[in-house]
C-alpha cells in the first residue's frame, strides 16, 4: 500500500505485486472507495482528524469552526517551520502575513501562552517591523494581551462614530503610556485647512 499524505487530501493506493491496483479512476470513485480522503497535514481542520481534545481535565469535543487547522497546531507545537507558515502578501511582495487560521475556543489562552511570547520575539528577529491585528480594545482582552508583547501600539478610532469615554477607557485598559498614537478613520479633511500632495 503506498500513502501519500499532502495538505489537503491523502490517497491511499493498493499495491499488487509492486503494482497500483486502485479501484477508483476518479476523485468521485476514489472517495467512495476509501483510496481518497479530504484529510492533509496542513490544512485540515482539527475536527477532521479528532473528536474530542483534552483541556483543562476534561474531554472537550472539537466543533470545525471554532478550531485552529492543522498548520496552526504544528506551528503552535513548533513542528512547523515558520516559513511555511508565512504567505506573501497579494498587495505587496515586501509583505508577508502570517493567517489566524479558525477561531480557536480558547484564543486568549493561547495569546498569553509562552508559545505565542515566543513566535512574537522570532517574528522580531526576522522581519523589520512586525504589526498585529487585535480586536477592539474593549470588546475582548485580547488588546490587551497582544499589546504587552509589543514596543508599542497604535489605536485605530472611528471618527464620530467611537465615544470618547471609549477612547479614553481603552487608553487605560492597555496602559496609554504604550500607545505610539491614533489613527482618526472617517474624518472628513477640510481642503480649506490643510493641503495634502
Amino acid at each position: 500500500m503506498l500513502i501519500d499524505i499532502g495538505s489537503t487530501t491523502s490517497d491511499i493506493v493498493p499495491l499488487v505485486h509492486g503494482l497500483p491496483t486502485a479501484r477508483g479512476r476518479t476523485d468521485p470513485e476514489r472517495l467512495v472507495s476509501g483510496e481518497l480522503v479530504y484529510t492533509g497535514v496542513e490544512r485540515s481542520p482539527v475536527a477532521a482528524v479528532a473528536s474530542r481534545v483534552p483541556w483543562k481535565g476534561w474531554l472537550c469535543p472539537l466543533a470545525q469552526e471554532l478550531f485552529a487547522t492543522t498548520r496552526d497546531v504544528y506551528l503552535l507545537l513548533g513542528d512547523l517551520p515558520l516559513e511555511q507558515a508565512m504567505q506573501t502578501s497579494p498587495l505587496h511582495p515586501n509583505v508577508d502575513v502570517l493567517p489566524a487560521g479558525y477561531l480557536p475556543p480558547n484564543p486568549s489562552e493561547l495569546l498569553a501562552s509562552a508559545k505565542m511570547k515566543a513566535l512574537i520575539e522570532e517574528l522580531a528577529r526576522r522581519y523589520d517591523v512586525v504589526i498585529l491585528d487585535t480586536p477592539a480594545a474593549l470588546s475582548l482582552p485580547d488588546a490587551k494581551t497582544v499589546t504587552e508583547l509589543t514596543d508599542g501600539a497604535v489605536m485605530v478610532v472611528r471618527a464620530d462614530t467611537t465615544p470618547e469615554s471609549d477612547v479614553q477607557t481603552a487608553l487605560d485598559l492597555i496602559d496609554r503610556r504604550r500607545v505610539l498614537g491614533v489613527v482618526l478613520n472617517g474624518s472628513a479633511v477640510d481642503q480649506t485647512y490643510y493641503s495634502y500632495r
